[in-house]
């Protein structure tokens, strides 16, 4: 079984965590206003300050879609059977990735794919977390403005990217937290 190349698994930890931040970012801003649809002015400072570091990495998360692209490339011949941590995963969810991968070429075709998709979401993000911020900014947190900052598809698409560079690179550590991520989004 091979791990890839040193310059692979230190692209995709490099990544893989701007990746994970993005979610965890989601994450935390979307638990915070559905518990506190009418937050007070330190609140609302703090969750404005959140939405700044997610513009930010909204700004590295196209660069590191192409690296993806590229370690996609040289891993195309990889199986999902090559990774032991994937074989010893239920019947359920090896059958979930296969179906990411098999129903766009594989490995690889699944993470350009995904990449493709996550990198074209960008403009439309970002304009949802320019509204989302215009609404907190004002106190106005309402139903029109929904918690979440980012649509399903996009979660979903950074979900399955991390599963398949997690994947391809054995980081069995990112590959379980990308997946429970996919489940707690139903993608």
């Amino acid at each position: 079984m091979s791990n890839g190349t040193l310059a692979d698994q230190v692209a995709a930890l490099r990544i893989i965590a701007c990746l994970e931040e993005t979610i965890e970012s989601h994450n935390l801003w979307t638990r915070f206003l559905k518990g506190n649809p009418k937050p007070g002015r330190q609140d609302r400072e703090a969750i404005l300050e959140l939405a700044e570091r997610i513009n930010k990495l909204l700004t590295a998360v196209p660069n590191a879609t192409l690296a993806v692209e590229k370690i996609a490339k040289r891993n195309a011949k990889k199986l999902l059977e090559d990774r032991d941590f994937v074989q010893a995963a239920p019947v359920e969810e090896r059958g979930k990735i296969k179906g990411w991968t098999e129903s766009k070429a594989g490995f690889a075709g699944a993470l350009r794919s995904y990449a493709v998709t996550i990198r074209r979401a960008i403009p439309a993000e970002r304009k949802l977390l320019k509204l989302r911020q215009r609404s907190v900014a004002k106190g106005s947190q309402t139903i029109a403005a929904p918690a979440d900052v980012f649509t399903h598809e996009f979660i979903c698409s950074i979900c399955k990217a991390v599963i398949i560079l997690s994947i391809l690179t054995d980081n069995e550590k990112a590959y379980r937290w990308a997946y429970a991520q996919a489940a707690a989004s139903a993608c």
